[in-house]
């Protein structure tokens, strides 16, 4: 499929990136409106094309051979190990890789956030922090 605007993919459609999925619709949304773009949930191996909240769910193969104006992608994936070698294989593929954050999402001075992080909502991260790329920070509420 040919994509005449930017293709963007959450890799992972289990909890996380469900939960994930609609900070990022909001992010894009208001950063570029609501049209232009599509963001999809990105799953390896998947056999059948289906919709979860609204949002296609292709296959890592098909989010690879669409053709588009601007590609990026995020994991939305906890293992680390998992989420280098997804990240490693779609830079090779130059995907362009984007961060998430949460509006509500607090940021200090002068840190240095990698390419990729997921920031939450109701997160914060202090002054003088370096984060890594691919680096998911959450609230959790217990």
């Amino acid at each position: 499929m040919i994509y005449r605007t930017e293709l963007y993919g959450i890799i992972g459609a289990g909890g996380f990136g469900r939960e994930v999925m609609p900070v990022a619709r909001q992010m894009i949304a208001d950063t570029y409106g609501s049209k232009g773009h599509e963001l999809v949930f990105v799953v390896e191996n998947l056999e059948k094309q289906t919709v979860i909240n609204g949002h296609k769910v292709v296959s890592e193969s098909y989010f690879l051979s669409c053709q588009a104006d601007n590609k990026y992608f995020n994991i939305a994936i906890a293992d680390y190990k998992t989420r280098e070698r997804i990240a490693n294989k779609m830079l090779t593929s130059n995907i362009k890789p984007f961060t998430i954050q949460a509006l509500n999402n607090v940021t200090y001075d002068d840190n240095t956030i990698g390419e990729g992080a997921i920031l939450c909502p109701f997160t914060t991260v202090t002054s003088n922090a370096k984060i890594g790329r691919f680096f998911m920070l959450i609230f959790i509420l217990m």
